[in-house]
């Protein structure tokens, strides 16, 4: 969803004809290199995260009143 939100920067500022300005290259460029990192930690974590669910183990504890804990 990060890369909707900076093409739609992209090209508001582009329609409005503000490219030239400073802040706009300069969140231009940090926003492009946020996106980047963003999908280079979803795949350095993902294995370890997918591990995480499958072999997470969960408490089965019961409440007084037999209703299980995640209720």
């Amino acid at each position: 969803m990060h890369w909707v939100g900076y093409f739609n920067f992209v090209y508001g500022v582009v329609g409005a004809n503000k490219t030239g300005e400073a802040f706009n290259i300069f969140f231009s460029i940090f926003y492009l290199i946020l996106c980047i990192g963003l999908v280079v930690a979803h795949y350095l974590l993902e294995p370890a995260m997918t591990k995480w669910i499958i072999y997470a183990s969960f408490p089965d504890e019961k409440h007084e009143d037999g209703i299980d804990s995640e209720c």
